[in-house]
């Protein structure tokens, strides 16, 4: 009997830290806040500093309470910098480098539409349009002082789009088009008659039709399709006509402003007629000014700086190419995603994002056609399935449309279609992989033998199998009970196939060992009804085997498990069992869209409620993350995966994927991977001590070097959590402490050493 003895090491993240692995690329606009621009993308809102070319991020993980801002402003009068959101939120970001929040219009249940479109400020009020009108803050209290829903003889709850404060009035786009402007010290700006109408007005043309409004100190500007008018000694003038196609936005800083067109980028230093710098960028969403510099908010690249005369250059951090995360997969340290594939349907979408791979070694990869990275010819475009053999160290992506590919540390190993593997056509067409919808690959999973079993929605052929020594299998239609719009698929401990059936229950199959023999071959479906399966509903949305062997069932009506799996594999049906959890059905009512089971066998449920942690038996409801209560991106969470190595549990949801390090791994089998994490740990430490890489299920003594007992612990999984404190709830004091741990039966002891310090 012998023991190892872990060495000290330290990791940067701790149980409980919420992680986002997001793109900037879709940058909205930009602010320049002391030095710093600031920019809101698809992905949050990143900071980048030019004097030290440092970047920082910002999502909901720092503060922000959502991740799709609309607009931003900056405020210098109290260096407040204002963010709001599609529901009428409003964050701002203070001089302490904190975030609050103006909360009263997303809470307002009057108005349907909240949205924030334009900020405006001066040194005593905060001016917000919304999609309901315009809301007046007080802007040492942030307080709301007035909320205009009728501007002049417009219906009420226009849309006011655009804002800008000039000359002591505010002046107001709306959504018909229509400038308006009012005294800003007017005691009662909720009263129509004070609101003037501009247009036709000081030689502002009748016809026009306004599309934003900037102001800088000495003049104000409108945009109208490809006319800038400059108001300056109370006439309008045409200042600038964009060459191609219309304004999309304008925005000022200062004494400048930037505007950006279609087809090119502008901007423009006040009161210098004609002093332009231009700089061609077709996907420009804003255009920021600041010193010799212009700031691009790019729709498809991010944030780009352009020195004129001098270069170009990007700036976003590194991250995947969009935000969409359909289906991940996660192991060893690894994270893949497919990004999309198809849509609400289920109808395939012709994406050609090609596949995000993260490693927390190398960082990020992005595989797609046009970098060279996967074949131009096949298996290259609308990624919809990942899977991930920890075995192996391989994934597994599947397009939804293109057959398949594998790969193995971000590099591609192989990549599979009709023409060349086993994996089948649409049904009543044949073989052409050059049709973006030909083989649509739905499920994937191994086998205990090591065979890759892969399932295929609408095919000829609708299961391929891919054995251990490298032969196709295809099994064809004939062989499988119910339809063909096969969605998933994972395989049991006896070596049955369960496969979801779209809106019509399971459809299970067991080849017996035969491949090349489909006569013994058995295959049913378990359905709703008594006998029939159990099955809450027909609409199965997700399956999972947990570490018993035993098979999870998500549906649009809650969870159900199937605990006699080996009669199915004899062709036996039996019903599901569901567990109840506070007197019900497993979440009942919900739709479960993804479930994964952690090493502590746990149960992970992905649902549009946000994602539940469930006790290894389903009668325990541990975590429940929404984004009301935490991080987490969005309730709507698609996917859920998890890394047994790490404990690092992935939520791919529909505004991207965001992960969370939880407290279980993989139970181990001997004690080469024992480490204590942090470690040293620090007396102000406030987080979790881990002891990871144990015996499954362990017992764990924490002792002091002279062997007195200070907490006995259990496992859970490969990892055991501890919070510093013993048995009788006391913060230990410093010193070096032992984690003596032995698996359940007393064997494969394990010794891990690690120090409490002071700083």
């Amino acid at each position: 009997m012998g023991a190892s003895l872990s060495s000290f090491g330290q990791l940067d993240t701790r149980i409980g830290d919420w992680k986002v692995y997001l793109s900037h690329n879709q940058a909205v606009q930009s602010v320049e806040r002391k030095g710093t621009v600031f920019t809101i993308t698809g992905g949050g809102m990143f900071a980048y500093t030019p004097e030290s070319g440092t970047t920082e991020t910002f999502s909901t993980i720092e503060g922000m309470s959502n991740i799709n801002a609309t607009t931003i402003h900056y405020a210098p009068e109290n260096d407040l910098l204002f963010i709001g959101y599609e529901d009428g939120m409003i964050d701002y970001y203070t001089a302490n480098n904190t975030f609050d929040y103006i909360t009263d219009i997303r809470r307002n249940e009057f108005f349907t539409q909240k949205r924030i479109n334009s900020f405006a400020s001066n040194d005593k009020q905060l001016f917000v349009g919304t999609n309901f009108g315009l809301v007046v803050y007080t802007l040492d209290d942030l307080l709301p002082a007035f909320t205009i829903t009728q501007i002049a003889d417009n219906s009420s709850q226009t849309p006011v789009v655009s804002v800008a404060e000039y000359n002591r009035r505010i002046w107001v786009v709306l959504e018909n088009e229509q400038l308006y402007s009012a005294p800003t010290d007017f005691p009662n700006l909720t009263d129509p008659s004070i609101w003037r109408a501009e247009i036709g007005v000081d030689d502002l043309p009748d016809s026009v039709a306004v599309r934003q409004v900037a102001a800088t100190p000495t003049a104000l500007y409108v945009t109208a399709d490809t006319l800038v008018y400059r108001r300056f000694n109370h006439i309008w003038r045409v200042f600038h006509e964009a060459p191609q196609d219309r304004y999309v936005s304008m925005y000022s800083r200062g004494n400048q402003l930037g505007f950006a067109v279609r087809g090119e980028t502008v901007t423009l230093t006040e009161g210098v007629q004609g002093h332009f710098r231009t700089y061609i960028e077709s996907t420009a969403n804003s255009a920021l000014p600041v010193d010799d510099a212009i700031y691009i908010a790019g729709e498809f690249q991010g944030l780009i700086r352009v020195i004129p005369g001098t270069g170009r250059d990007t700036l976003s951090p590194i991250g995947p190419t969009n935000n969409n995360a359909i289906r991940v997969a996660a192991g060893n340290g690894e994270v893949y995603i497919a990004p999309r594939g198809y849509d609400e349907s289920l109808v395939t979408v012709a994406d050609a994002a090609g596949i995000y791979y993260f490693s927390q070694n190398t960082g990020w990869k992005i595989l797609n056609q046009f970098n060279g990275t996967l074949p131009s010819d096949r298996s290259n475009a609308s990624f919809a399935r990942a899977y991930y053999d920890e075995s192996s160290n391989t994934a597994y992506i599947g397009s939804w449309g293109r057959g398949m590919v594998s790969l193995k540390n971000g590099e591609l190993l192989n990549a599979y279609d009709c023409a060349n593997s086993g994996l089948s056509f649409i049904y009543n067409t044949a073989c052409d992989n050059t049709i973006p919808d030909n083989t649509r690959v739905s499920g994937m999973d191994k086998d205990n033998n090591g065979n890759l079993w892969v399932s295929m929605a609408f095919a000829q052929s609708p299961v391929a199998m891919l054995s251990s020594s490298g032969t196709w299998f295809d099994f064809p239609s004939s062989q499988f009970a119910g339809g063909l719009h096969l969605v998933d698929l994972i395989t049991d401990d006896w070596g049955t196939k369960w496969m979801i059936n779209r809106k019509s229950g399971l459809v299970v199959y067991n080849h017996n060992n035969t491949p090349s023999d489909l006569s013994d071959d058995i295959s049913f479906t378990l359905t709703s009804g008594l006998n029939q399966g159990d099955l809450p509903s027909n609409n199965v949305f997700s399956i999972a085997k947990d570490k018993d062997g035993f098979v999870w069932v998500g549906t649009d009506l809650g969870a159900v498990v199937f605990y006699d799996v080996f009669s199915i594999s004899q062709g036996n049906r039996v019903d599901a069992i569901c567990p109840v959890l506070n007197q019900r059905c497993l979440l009942k009512d919900e739709i479960i869209n993804a479930i994964a089971v952690d090493g502590g066998n746990r149960k992970w449920m992905a649902t549009n409620n946000g994602v539940y942690l469930i006790g290894a038996d389903g009668d325990e409801s541990i975590t429940h993350f929404t984004e009301e209560n935490s991080p987490l991106l969005s309730n709507g969470v698609q996917d859920v995966a998890v890394d047994n190595s790490t404990g690092e549990v992935f939520f791919a949801t529909d505004r991207g994927l965001i992960s969370w390090r939880g407290e279980s791994t993989e139970g181990k089998t001997n004690c080469d991977d024992v480490y204590v994490f942090p470690n040293p740990v620090f007396t102000d430490y406030d987080g979790l001590i881990t002891i990871d890489g144990t015996p499954a299920e362990s017992v764990v003594k924490i002792t002091t070097v002279s062997g007195r007992l200070v907490r006995e612990l259990r496992s859970e999984g490969g990892r055991t959590t501890w919070d510093g404190l013993d048995a009788y709830g006391n913060k230990v004091k410093s010193g070096v402490y032992l984690a003596f741990i032995a698996n359940r039966n007393g064997e494969n002891p394990c010794i891990g050493k690690f120090a409490i310090v002071s700083r």
